[in-house]
């Protein structure tokens, strides 16, 4: 008898080790535009974080657009600033045409808020990234304005091209 109870016990932690979200067809739906339904296997999450944490989708829903021209954006403190000169967004040329580079690279904010969700710099030359919460697998972190964003010190987004640091 004690040993049906141990089998039964190592087959449930056994099953809840190696189980996978799984998405149902709505959420799939839902995200078909989104790069698909946020899965990972239980056992490659970080610590303190469950299957039931994971957002429903993986992309960002404004991808790598921050809309700087209608975001809330916070003031460096003194010692905040990446570099001493302040950079703003600038007109580059590509192959000869030229491209608004208003999204790219901006250090003259070190986190704001963007139509309703949080974003941050991670980088020396104003990479930045959308915020999630559970160690940026978790929902985004939205927001009316930057003082709903916290700090620098919330995870960047994982998972997709809008996930992690960069331009």
């Amino acid at each position: 008898m004690q040993l049906n109870k141990c089998l039964i016990l190592l087959a449930t932690c056994a099953t809840t080790a190696f189980s996978v979200a799984v998405p149902d067809a709505t959420a799939a739906d839902e995200c078909s535009n989104l790069g698909g339904v946020m899965s990972m296997e239980a056992h490659k999450l970080p610590e303190g974080v469950s299957l039931s944490d994971l957002r429903k989708c993986v992309e960002h829903p404004h991808g790598r657009e921050r809309f700087l021209d209608e975001a809330s954006l916070a003031p460096f403190e003194e010692g905040d600033a990446p570099s001493d000169e302040k950079k703003t967004p600038t007109d580059i040329e590509a192959g000869g045409l030229e491209e608004r580079a208003a999204d790219a690279c901006y250090t003259a904010a070190p986190y704001g808020c963007s139509k309703g969700y949080c974003w941050k710099t991670c980088g020396d030359n104003g990479q930045w990234c959308w915020t999630a919460y559970k160690a940026g697998l978790g929902s985004w972190i939205k927001c009316s304005t930057y003082n709903d964003c916290g700090t620098t010190t919330y995870a960047c987004g994982r998972g997709g091209a809008s996930g992690g640091c960069g331009c």
